[in-house]
């Protein structure tokens, strides 16, 4: 493989990792290191992490040394405002289609959602609750909006929000939230629906501005 594609091959697994949030913020990226587990050379780790900087998901430090971009409040909330155009313009670009497939799939995600949490698991919900919000962009149908909502590092900052829930009654919370949402788009109540997804959204960015404070 010419060392180019190599390049684009390893920035797209490190990208998937740290958007997973596979890769937690602050994770120190020695070179040396990934190029023995990737088994290819440190020049080729170095170009991919030089590209993830370019993405901002990625820190470069002195000594040439290679850091997941932490989470901060600034990052935080300029995410948020951007995730909130996104899904609302998704949003609405869905609703005028009207597709009733789409509403069935969402309302599937929340039942498998509602069981996730009954049976205590967490981590599984976690996941659902992602898959809400990139049905809510699918929904569209635009290619080019869904490739910039993957490209906004939004995966990171919900796995980060997602770590601050304390308990059922959080993921209970997300469930009524989540389903609220549903009825308004059942009920062809657009304006509703894009309340109680602003509401929804600012709730998750507020948990990580919340546990940075304490944390400070």
């Amino acid at each position: 493989m010419k060392e180019h594609s190599l390049t684009t091959k390893i920035f797209n697994q490190l990208q998937a990792k740290i958007r997973s949030n596979e890769l937690a913020p602050g994770t120190r990226l020695k070179v040396s290191a990934w190029a023995q587990q990737l088994d290819v050379s440190r020049g080729v780790v170095r170009a991919a992490l030089v590209r993830l900087v370019g993405e901002n998901l990625v820190v470069l430090k002195d000594k040439a040394q290679f850091f997941v971009s932490p989470v901060n409040v600034e990052n935080v909330l300029e995410t948020s405002e951007l995730r909130k155009i996104l899904e609302r313009g998704s949003l609405c670009l869905a609703f005028q289609m009207a597709d009733q497939a789409w509403i069935d799939g969402l309302d599937g995600i929340c039942s498998d959602f509602s069981g996730a949490v009954q049976a205590g698991h967490f981590d599984q919900a976690a996941r659902l609750d992602l898959s809400f919000h990139q049905a809510l962009v699918a929904g569209a149908n635009n290619s080019r909006l869904k490739q910039l909502y993957g490209s906004c590092n939004i995966e990171a900052l919900h796995q980060n929000a997602i770590g601050f829930l304390t308990g059922i009654d959080d993921y209970r919370r997300i469930d009524s939230e989540h389903r609220s949402i549903l009825i308004a788009l059942r009920n062809r109540n657009i304006e509703e629906a894009e309340m109680l997804l602003l509401k929804h959204l600012d709730g998750t960015s507020e948990l990580v501005v919340q546990y940075d404070k304490l944390d400070s």
